[in-house]
């Protein structure tokens, strides 16, 4: 894969790293918001009548993702001017596959695995 080529000696520059970090961040948020197990939370947002998800509630959760969802895409485009890989790629469609394969080598310390040509 070309972002084990381009960062097989585990050189991602300090910024690029730094911007992967902060989008990892926020989609760990973002997948909170989305899939809250915590049945304290849960039981806020339900309606104790009717037991469904209160209209002001889910409108807060989904004004959360969204603000979260603008805040990621801001990073995504910071990294696409950084990354050479990213920058690369001028349909935009390289962003699930790319960055998830970049943000795999942060997370796994440059482990080597996989990075042999």
């Amino acid at each position: 894969m070309a972002s084990n080529d381009l960062y097989s000696g585990g050189e991602i520059p300090p910024d690029v790293r730094e911007l992967l970090q902060q989008f990892d961040s926020l989609q760990q948020q973002i997948d909170r918001q989305r899939f809250q197990k915590d049945a304290g939370s849960n039981r806020e947002l339900m309606g104790m009548a009717t037991g469904t998800l209160s209209r002001a509630a889910l409108k807060a959760r989904n004004d959360t993702i969204a603000a979260l969802e603008a805040h990621k895409l801001q990073i995504w485009e910071q990294l696409r001017r950084l990354d050479p890989l990213l920058a690369a790629d001028d349909t935009g469609m390289a962003s699930a596959g790319s960055l998830g394969c970049v943000s795999l080598l942060l997370r796994d310390g440059f482990g080597g695995a996989g990075t042999d040509g």
